[in-house]
């Protein structure tokens, strides 16, 4: 009998073990799902947005900073609101999320200018992911965040049903 109460009792303390495990990593799911829609703000907070990016698959000596994207990257101003909402819904997607500070420098892929007429305009630099590994990236050049895997990929996508306001140049 002592045997059969220590046994439910494990089985019991394993359950709950695997439910506060799942309620937290829910909780988590959810926190970073707000952090994303917070730091993005709506379609409505939005009035146009200015997007550079470089070609992909581009190797350079060294990382490229937001001023070597204004200099030779592909421009994309958007003034379309349709334009402009899938952009803000790309990048409410992204699962961007902010992340421990990190000393490696941003190879710079891709700058995201999101103005509006009432607020302070939100600036995006995000480097190239590669493979199944995050963005990382810098809010208003002062908070280091992250995006999901596939941002690269949804900004590649985006960018080619635009038409880029400067030549792009490798």
């Amino acid at each position: 009998m002592k045997t059969f109460i220590k046994s439910n009792a494990s089985q019991y303390l394993a359950i709950a073990g695997l439910a506060c495990f799942l309620a937290a990593s829910s909780a988590s799911a959810i926190a970073q799902d707000a952090s994303s829609k917070q730091i993005i703000g709506s379609r409505a907070d939005y009035t146009s947005a200015h997007v550079l990016t470089l070609p992909a698959g581009t190797l350079y000596r060294q990382d490229q900073k937001e001023s070597d994207l204004r200099r030779y990257g592909c421009a994309y101003e958007v003034n379309d609101k349709a334009a402009l909402d899938a952009l803000v819904d790309l990048l409410r997607n992204a699962g961007i999320v902010d992340e421990p500070p990190f000393s490696a420098g941003i190879d710079a892929r891709f700058v995201i200018y999101l103005r509006s007429g009432t607020s302070q305009p939100v600036k995006l630099v995000f480097t190239q992911n590669v493979g199944d590994n995050p963005a990382h990236g810098i809010y208003n050049d002062s908070l280091s965040v992250r995006a999901n895997e596939d941002f690269a990929a949804a900004m590649r996508r985006w960018t080619a049903q635009q038409v880029s306001a400067a030549p792009c140049r490798p």
